[in-house]
């Protein structure tokens, strides 16, 4: 579990800024639309936050996952493919990326597992999806078996409105929507926090990318 240092803030929304520093883009990491959509870390805890935790149900081919709890090296070792990394220490990045085909209602599209953790085996903290551009990135190769990525929320090619029904009202800036929930762990009070994050990017109406992620602070 990736935990991050809190500030000795009295603010509520102190852990939300300080798990924004570790959301927002890093040097090193692709350059493309879906593996980070989060740019400004004020902005992130400035976004709507959500009352209930979004029902993440994450699903690849028949491979269930967990943030915070399936490792890279797992996935790596289910789907195939290797873990690319960028930076060192607190401000590693490790990934894997693949391509999922299209079908009758989603374009193809390019599916990341990300992790900010520097142990060996990776967490995965936050998942990214956008539609397959012309020019695939090198590391992103075809999975051992179809993708089918699940997620039980609104997904590629999802309308406003089914962003909307689930979530409350966007406020997309530059086309991108960011929802928080910030919530207790049962057992542990106010000593960690668990913070849930969505960024939806739209292009016109439809979703055109996305990511959803945790991480654990105290």
């Amino acid at each position: 579990m990736r935990r991050l240092p809190l500030a000795s803030a009295v603010l509520a929304s102190a852990s939300l800024f300080s798990a924004a520093a570790s959301i927002v883009e890093a040097p090193g990491v692709p350059a493309t639309p879906g593996f980070n959509l989060f740019k400004d870390k004020a902005e992130i805890a400035a976004a709507p936050k959500l009352t209930a935790p979004p029902a993440v149900a994450l699903k690849a081919g028949d491979m269930a996952m967990v943030f915070e709890g399936t490792a890279l090296t797992s996935i790596a070792d289910h789907l195939g493919g290797d873990i690319q990394h960028a930076g060192t220490g607190a401000d590693a990045n490790y990934w894997l990326c693949y391509s999922q085909a299209g079908s009758a209602t989603t374009p193809a599209a390019l599916v990341w597992f990300q992790s900010g953790d520097s142990s060996d085996a990776h967490a995965l903290d936050s998942i990214a999806v956008e539609t397959a551009p012309v020019a695939v990135p090198a590391e992103c190769g075809n999975p051992k078996e179809p993708l089918d990525l699940e997620t039980g929320l609104p997904g590629l090619g999802a309308k406003t409105a089914d962003v909307v029904t689930a979530f409350g009202p966007a406020q997309p800036k530059d086309g991108l929507a960011i929802y928080l929930h910030e919530g207790e762990i049962a057992d542990r009070g106010a000593k960690e926090k668990v913070l849930t994050y969505l960024g939806y990017k739209f292009d016109g109406d439809l979703v055109a990318a996305y990511q959803i992620g945790q991480v654990t602070a105290k």
